[in-house]
């Protein structure tokens, strides 16, 4: 199993990034099928699919990332890391 562990400094508060993460999730073709393993309880974004296992934890111009990658899912760290780190560069400007 691969851990991804990332804390992302934004220009965003907590409520604006829930609402941001929200409709990528909605958006995003690739995510719209394990869509059901995503639960919010207030800032915190709990992550249950058969690829990836984790948290997203949301403060106020921080984003705390903490996932697990099943062996499943082992071909997706790649892919995964590079896009966290491409959205995260976003979030900055």
């Amino acid at each position: 199993m691969a851990t991804i562990s990332r804390t992302i400094r934004t220009r965003y508060t907590a409520d604006e990034m829930r609402s941001y993460i929200s409709s990528m999730i909605e958006q995003r073709k690739e995510l719209r099928a394990v869509r059901n393993g995503f639960s919010w309880q207030e800032s915190r974004l709990t992550i249950l699919t058969r690829f990836v296992t984790g948290t997203v934890d949301l403060e106020d111009y921080c984003v705390v990332l903490d996932l697990q990658v099943s062996l499943l899912g082992k071909f997706l760290t790649k892919r995964l890391e590079s896009t966290i780190d491409s959205e995260a560069k976003k979030l900055k400007e």
